[in-house]
């Protein structure tokens, strides 16, 4: 239990660089140059996820082999988790009423917890 708190701690604060990296990226070409947004977002966020899953790879999961595999499950779950954001997200605003803030602040932890499992047993689980 010990090891699998320590997984999520780490799991996040990586995480929290890879969302740094997405913004810094974003704010940056938004500002220097003339593409769409929305494609400088898909291209941000694939910065992020990539990140986050050198960090988690090399550092904190510690899992060797499959590297190509493994970072197309996590990039896989890290779209799954943009997409499911989004719905939840949605729905909290637009349905319930809650705030942005607050829907965003529940949205992540929701996702984090959700992508921090699917990483753990899926992109990261140990192959014998």
């Amino acid at each position: 239990m010990k090891k699998l708190i320590k997984h999520f701690i780490f799991y996040n604060i990586i995480g929290v660089s890879g969302a740094l990296l997405d913004f810094f990226v974003y704010i940056s070409l938004n500002s220097i140059t003339s593409i769409d947004y929305r494609i400088i977002n898909a291209f941000s966020v694939f910065m992020g996820i990539t990140n986050n899953f050198y960090w988690n790879y090399k550092y904190n999961f510690r899992t060797l082999g499959n590297v190509a595999r493994r970072y197309i499950s996590f990039l896989t779950i890290g779209s799954f988790g943009l997409l499911i954001s989004t719905i939840v997200l949605t729905l909290m605003v637009d349905r319930i009423g809650l705030g942005l803030i607050s829907a965003k602040v529940v949205t992540v932890f929701f996702v984090a917890v959700l992508q921090f499992i699917l990483n753990k047993t899926i992109t990261f689980r140990k192959v014998s």
